[in-house]
């Protein structure tokens, strides 16, 4: 058996690398992937970003009977245990005790519902009536069909899509000049 020359090899490997390489520097085409798994746009409803809030994971605590879905009797007698908690006690939270709880309940006090959409008259502290107002007043809000209960999908709130022009990623305009569509720098 003959053995290939050293040339061969080197060359072979060094025009492997070159692929592998280029294949690796190369990414997806701009804006990501198209299309699903069968092929084809998915249409805007699947480029929407959605999140969860804070106050989410309240109703979702909420359910006590497990079924996926939060009534307005218990995001009520929820509001009531979550005041029994947060106030520890006491007739009004100060805006240091709601950003305590905040951060267990809620997840962190810039997470939202935020501090005045519980202090109704703006005085600085939360009564047990302004505490359950808030928590009510977000179940109203989310349940959108009205029927007085919550589903998980009336949570998700979806965001703007927004995208992005060429100008935006750096890229030159058609008919301007470089960096963003900016006049160069002088």
């Amino acid at each position: 058996m003959t053995k290939p020359p050293a040339r061969f090899l080197t060359t072979s490997l060094a025009l492997a690398a070159a692929l592998s390489l280029a294949a690796c520097a190369s990414g997806p085409p701009r804006g990501g992937p198209r299309g699903g798994p069968g092929g084809g746009d998915l249409g805007s409803a699947y480029r929407q970003s959605a999140f969860l809030s804070g106050a989410a994971l309240l109703f979702v605590q909420f359910d006590a009977d497990g079924d996926y879905a939060t009534s307005k009797a218990e995001a009520e007698a929820g509001a009531q245990r979550e005041w029994a908690r947060a106030s520890g006690g006491s007739t009004v939270l100060s805006p240091i005790q709601f950003d305590l709880w905040s951060a267990k309940a809620l997840g962190g006090p810039n997470l939202g519902p935020y501090r005045l959409a519980f202090d109704s008259n703006v005085n600085n502290e939360i009564t047990a009536t302004e505490f359950a107002g808030a928590i009510v007043a977000k179940f109203d809000f989310w349940d959108k069909n009205k029927d007085g209960s919550l589903t998980r999908l009336e949570m998700v709130e979806r965001l703007p899509d927004v995208r992005r022009g060429p100008e935006q990623d750096g890229a030159r305009p058609a008919d301007g000049p470089p960096g963003r569509g900016r006049p160069p720098r002088i």
